[in-house]
C-alpha cells in the first residue's frame, strides 16, 4: 500500500517521526512526507490533489479554531477525519468541541479513546458516554502501554515491532478505519 503524509502541525510531529524511521536506517517504502502551513489554504488544495497513493495522512494542529479555512477544506474532502482523544475530562472537553464543529460541516468523523489505563473503568465509560453522541466511536480503546513509547522512539508502530503489547488493538483499530473508508467509498483500502 502505498502512502502519503502531509504534516500540517508546526509541532512536527509527523514529520519528526518519519525522521526517526529514517535516521534508524527503516526502510520507508512507500511513505512520501510533506510538510505544509496550515495557514495556507493553497496548500490545503494541493493536498487534495494528491492522487498517486492508496491513502493519505494528514496532520493537523490540536486545535481548529486557529487555521478554521485549511481545517474546514482539508475536513470537508476527506473520506474520514480520526479524532483521538485521551480519557479524561479535559481532553474529551476538547475532543467534543472538535466533534461538534466537524458534525456542524458534515464530515465523516470516527472518534478514537486512546492511552487508556487498564484500571479506568469508570473514566472510560464516561468518556465514551460524552464522544458518543456526537461522533462514530471506535469499538477499539488503544491502551496504554510502554511498548508504544519504545516503538515511538524508533520511528515504528506498535504493529511494525514484534511482542509489541497493545499491537493487537492497534490493528483492530485500522481494521475499523479501512471497514469505514470501504463502507464510505466503496473501494478497498
Amino acid at each position: 500500500m502505498s502512502v502519503a503524509t502531509v504534516d500540517f502541525d508546526t509541532q512536527r510531529t509527523l514529520t519528526k517521526w518519519i525522521s526517526r524511521r529514517e535516521n534508524n536506517g527503516i526502510d520507508v517504502p512507500g511513505i512520501e512526507n510533506y510538510i505544509a502551513d496550515p495557514d495556507n489554504e493553497e496548500a490545503a488544495r494541493d493536498v487534495l490533489k494528491i492522487d498517486d497513493v492508496d491513502i493519505v495522512f494528514v496532520d493537523t494542529p490540536p486545535s481548529i479554531d486557529h487555521y478554521p479555512g485549511t481545517m474546514k477544506l482539508l475536513a470537508q474532502n476527506v473520506d474520514l477525519v480520526l479524532v483521538p482523544t485521551k480519557v479524561g475530562i479535559s481532553d474529551t472537553e476538547s475532543a467534543e468541541q472538535l466533534l461538534e464543529v466537524l458534525a456542524s460541516w458534515n464530515v465523516p468523523t470516527l472518534a478514537v479513546i486512546n492511552l487508556v489505563k487498564i484500571s479506568a473503568k469508570r473514566p472510560l465509560k464516561k468518556a465514551k458516554q460524552r464522544i458518543v453522541g456526537l461522533a462514530e466511536l471506535s469499538a477499539v480503546d488503544i491502551p496504554d502501554y510502554t511498548d508504544f513509547l519504545v516503538a515511538d522512539e524508533a520511528g515504528l508502530g506498535a504493529t511494525e515491532v514484534s511482542k509489541c503489547n497493545g499491537a493487537d488493538a492497534i490493528a483492530a483499530f485500522w481494521a475499523d478505519v479501512k471497514r469505514i473508508i470501504n463502507r464510505k467509498t466503496g473501494r478497498g483500502v
